[in-house]
């Protein structure tokens, strides 16, 4: 789920539509909901989100999934597939976003270059993008 969003907030009626063909996982990115909540601001990361959901993969032994991505959970799939091509099989961005501004006004990114990996082809992105 996207910026503060907790796993347990997915409309119920959209997991259970997926449940029908897929085995269904949401999670707490950290922060939200159950899950660890750091202190240090430097914590919280996209490429850190990443690796927490990396963890979650790997616990629950998932060779490859389908993985979507919705707000800021899109910049999380899209790093994590960039880091982990093997493990994903399909990748589905909604709502996604260019960056997420912090309170010190640095700006999370989705950079350009994820989107062209070679091993992955999302097509056209039109949003501002970092170097």
């Amino acid at each position: 789920m996207g910026y503060a969003g907790s796993g347990r907030i997915w409309p119920r009626g959209f997991v259970d539509k997926l449940a029908q063909k897929y085995a269904v996982g949401t999670y707490d990115n950290r922060g939200t909901g159950y899950s660890i909540v750091p202190q240090d601001p430097r914590e919280y990361t996209i490429k850190k989100m990443s690796d927490d959901l990396d963890e979650v993969v790997d616990q629950l032994r998932i060779g490859q999934l389908h993985l979507l991505g919705y707000s800021m959970g899109s910049c999380i799939a899209l790093q994590y597939a960039h880091d982990h091509a093997a493990k994903v099989k399909t990748l589905f961005l909604l709502s996604g976003l260019p960056a997420v501004r912090r309170m010190s006004g640095r700006a999370l990114r989705c950079p350009r270059r994820l989107l062209t990996r070679k091993t992955i082809r999302f097509g056209t992105c039109t949003c501002p993008h970092s170097s």
